[in-house]
């Protein structure tokens, strides 16, 4: 494999020196820093580089926000975790997205229930209101570490056998779906909005703190039939996960403008 090209300060250069820096550091942390990795300090890369105190903050930040470093108050900057790819354009269930990634997925089942289903979800699964649902909350894992909170409603028409204890034991509850009820996803409805962890009982299970950023989706998923058979929100750490999109150019005679 080829190294990456080495990039050096250089104060002729038009572009800023943080910049510069910013390159320089994200070239050593591709070419062989592994996560957790503890970076120089701030007075290291000062002394290194002949820099100022602001440059090598701007750069350090600027690592921070593409989600390449954590800054921990008192301790110093380390390489972070390389986050999960969530593709927006195929179905993946979070089992399949972390195996095609090398990581090894895992499941902590919270509680499982039949409820009357809210209003809102109601409309989503398409069923009558206050109809009956599987309600599942379970915590998602990544080579072991919490990475996502999920809450999952499946009506009880649709598996009204279901093996709660089969559950508990296996991470994918879409292969459970398709071997004990039929039910293969095909097609899925989802949104993602930007929030906080809010409850500090779900701070405590993703193993951070109450204010931490995290993304909030939803998905609707509909089978062969067309029929909607489950709906799941879910709280997804910000500093594990990020979104992916594939874009195309439309298609000539499709009225692109």
């Amino acid at each position: 494999m080829s190294q990456a090209r080495q990039v050096t300060i250089d104060r002729s250069s038009p572009m800023p020196l943080y910049h510069q820096l910013k390159e320089l550091l994200r070239n050593e942390i591709k070419q062989g820093m592994r996560p957790g990795q503890q970076l120089p300090t701030e007075q290291e890369l000062i002394q290194r580089y002949q820099l100022s105190r602001i440059t090598v903050i701007q750069a350090i930040k600027a690592l921070e926000q593409e989600g390449l470093v954590q800054r921990i108050r008192g301790k110093g900057t380390f390489v972070s975790k390389p986050k999960i790819e969530q593709r927006l354009s195929k179905i993946f269930g979070f089992t399949q997205e972390l195996q095609q990634r090398g990581m090894q997925p895992g499941t902590r089942l919270i509680s499982a229930e039949q409820v009357h289903v809210p209003a809102h979800i109601a409309a989503e699964l398409e069923v009558a209101a206050d109809s009956k649902a599987w309600e599942l909350r379970r915590l998602r894992l990544a080579d072991g570490e919490a990475i996502a909170i999920q809450t999952a409603y499946i009506p009880v028409t649709l598996c009204p056998g279901l093996d709660v204890e089969k559950l508990s034991q296996s991470p994918s509850l879409y292969r459970l779906l398709r071997e004990d009820h039929g039910l293969v996803a095909t097609r899925a409805r989802e949104s993602y909005v930007a929030g906080v962890v809010s409850d500090p009982k779900e701070a405590r299970l993703l193993q951070s703190r109450v204010g931490t950023p995290v993304l909030l989706a939803t998905r609707t998923t509909f089978d062969a039939k067309g029929r909607a058979f489950e709906y799941v929100a879910s709280i997804l750490r910000g500093d594990r996960y990020t979104l992916y999109v594939d874009l195309y150019e439309p298609s000539a005679g499709q009225g692109g403008k």
